[in-house]
């Protein structure tokens, strides 16, 4: 037997390659279990996996030596650039990315975190819109590391490589392509997309809210501020949704 919070959900689809590359590049997901993706097309043997649902941003197509297309991908804590097999990444289509329940004014709009529950539930107005399980941070002390408060979701991104540190040969966690990012604070505490652990229910982060990827990609769509279509983050001073964490 295998604990079911150690399998992951995942698909195995093969898209057809996208050549039109906008200057903005193209948010994608990868759309197989996982594939690898290389520093120098030189040098295949240099590479870093990459996992079912993360998400990443297309800068364009190159083909290499051998006649070989590649789609190339920006690394974008190093700001620099992979290269993945166009297969195993599909282009996120525009109505996937527009906002949801927009016509709700933004003030109706609010997210309730119960760290005892593991739950995170928005509301428009008094009415309960949505409910998810979350994995919170684990408990130090007898406390979480997921602060408690009155947030807002005041800066997102699509897509982030999250590195424990500014070199990941000497931290703990080395996650490309994190999916759905919705920050709370400037520690960098946020709900996010999960492809890690499919626990979801039970205490398992640094202090980050961990969602399964479809769960983040709706809290990431249904709060403020919007993140345009083409743009690798979005940042309004006070302009995000409440949260509240309990």
């Amino acid at each position: 037997f295998i604990h079911s919070g150690e399998i992951q959900h995942v698909a195995d689809k093969l898209n057809e390659m996208v050549t039109n590359i906008p200057a903005a590049g193209l948010l994608a997901e990868v759309s197989v279990p996982f594939t690898d993706a290389v520093y120098d097309l030189q040098k295949p043997e240099e590479s870093i996996r990459l996992y079912f649902a993360t998400t990443h941003w297309i800068l364009g197509v190159i083909k290499d030596s051998e006649g070989k297309w590649w789609y190339e991908v920006l690394e974008d804590f190093y700001q620099k650039s992979y290269f993945v097999n166009p297969k195993h990444l599909r282009v996120i289509p525009l109505d996937e990315l527009t906002p949801l329940s927009s016509h709700v004014p933004a003030i109706e709009k609010r997210i309730e975190v119960r760290l005892v529950d593991q739950l995170v539930i928005a509301y428009e107005g008094d009415t309960q819109v949505q409910l998810f399980r979350c994995s919170a941070g684990v408990n130090k002390a007898d406390v979480s590391l997921t602060p408690v408060g009155d947030f807002t979701t005041d800066y997102k991104r699509p897509s982030r490589h999250m590195i424990d540190g500014n070199d990941h040969h000497m931290n703990t966690f080395n996650l490309p392509g994190v999916p759905w990012i919705s920050y709370l604070d400037v520690n960098g505490i946020s709900f996010h997309g999960t492809y890690w652990h499919n626990n979801f229910g039970v205490p398992m982060s640094h202090g980050c809210i961990n969602l399964p990827p479809d769960s983040a990609k709706w809290i990431y769509r249904w709060t403020n501020p919007v993140v345009g279509v083409g743009e690798q983050r979005g940042y309004k001073m006070m302009g995000g949704t409440r949260v509240t964490i309990k």
